[in-house]
């Protein structure tokens, strides 16, 4: 078998692979920021001396 690869369309298409990347870590830093501050919200709510907030966070864990 003899392949020839080609990367002529994805060189041509950088600018847009770019900006994909981009978005993606974008995203997931976003997320992440997101998803570490309910997660930090919950704890606080998990470990306080108030039964209401307690409860409220078990019916969510």
């Amino acid at each position: 078998m003899n392949y020839t690869f080609d990367f002529a369309p994805v060189f041509a298409a950088w600018p847009m692979l770019l900006e994909g990347v981009i978005g993606t870590l974008r995203m997931s830093s976003l997320s992440m920021v997101f998803g570490l501050s309910l997660g930090i919200v919950f704890m606080m709510m998990r470990m306080s001396t108030g039964t209401g907030n307690a409860n409220h966070c078990r019916l969510l864990y």
